[in-house]
């Protein structure tokens, strides 16, 4: 089922147990059943599900496009820019619509959960133009913590390129985190790329672009995740 897309597997699991998945027509409650999918029916919620080749793709997200894959009030989307031979395929996290670069996606649903989950500490490293410029003290105030409607903020690394120009390193990213950081040290986000999702880099790609990953960059990410 995670193969085919349908969830990460331990919300796979959910679903069998939940008794939602059927083989050739009787309900499958019980994890670990063996089956055949190339002789087999098997269906999750009604729907027939078959095993598909898995893609991994990197996209030079544009600001403007929203990492979604449908929008209720009409705007730019995921759908409206993937190439129409890719097949189904999911955004691995967001950027959002004001930001731009690495966006990754994938039928790999597994690969997926786990470069999002905060316990693997997959690191993000974004370039952030601002207004103004960040002191020292505002920098260790950012790699400490800042408390922002509820929530702590925390950059792993901020690092300071030149004047309004950092290097900033997430590992659990919150809505609009890097935005609200920067603004609560009187800097605002003039443009914010994510340049880096762990050792998967953006390199010369160009911006509204896809390539499929590499080999080796497909392992690095394996490696992370423990996949």
């Amino acid at each position: 089922m995670a193969e085919c897309g349908v969830a990460s597997r331990r919300a796979c699991e959910r679903i069998i147990e939940e008794g939602c998945v059927k083989v050739d027509g009787v309900v499958v409650r019980e994890l670990g059943t063996t089956i055949d999918p190339q002789t087999q029916r098997v269906e999750v919620e009604g729907r027939r599900i078959r095993p598909e080749a898995l893609r991994y793709l990197m996209y030079n997200k544009p600001r403007g496009v929203l990492s979604a894959l449908s929008d209720p009030r009409g705007r730019g989307t995921l759908a409206d820019v993937l190439p129409p031979d890719v097949g189904r395929v999911y955004h691995v996290g967001r950027l959002d619509q004001d930001s731009e670069g690495l966006l990754l996606l994938t039928n790999d649903g597994e690969l997926a959960a786990r470069l999002m989950h905060p316990r693997h500490e997959v690191e993000k490293t974004y370039r952030v133009t601002c207004e103004g410029d960040l002191d020292a003290a505002a920098i260790a105030e950012m790699q400490r913590g800042i408390r922002d409607e509820g929530e702590v903020l925390r950059a792993r690394r901020v690092e300071r390129v030149e004047r309004g120009l950092y290097t900033v390193v997430l590992t659990e990213g919150k809505k609009r985190e890097i935005r609200r950081l920067f603004a609560a040290c009187g800097c605002p986000v003039r443009r914010l790329v994510r340049i880096a999702v762990g050792a998967v880099r953006l390199g010369a790609l160009a911006t509204g672009k896809f390539r499929d990953l590499s080999e080796a960059e497909l392992a690095a990410l394996r490696s992370i995740t423990n996949v």
